[in-house]
């Protein structure tokens, strides 16, 4: 999920973690509201970013999928 997050041109912090962690700033609600659109769980931080814990094949796809479409990389 992180390298194809970076691969799509978002920054992503290294972990060793079960999730990853996105730096949406002042985004962070638009990005939580297409991903509930789409289906996809997250749990963002105020304005801050989110986490999105690594699921299933299914689940990251769905998250990838939601991260490929939005408009705003950061």
């Amino acid at each position: 999920v992180s390298a194809e997050l970076a691969a799509q041109g978002w920054t992503v912090p290294p972990t060793e973690a079960n999730f990853v962690w996105l730096r949406l700033g002042a985004d962070t609600g638009d990005f939580a509201g297409a991903c509930e659109r789409a289906g996809v769980s997250i749990r963002p931080f105020g304005a801050e970013g989110a986490r999105v814990s690594i699921g299933d094949h299914e689940a990251n796809d769905a998250f990838l999928a939601v991260a490929r479409a939005y408009p705003r990389r950061h």
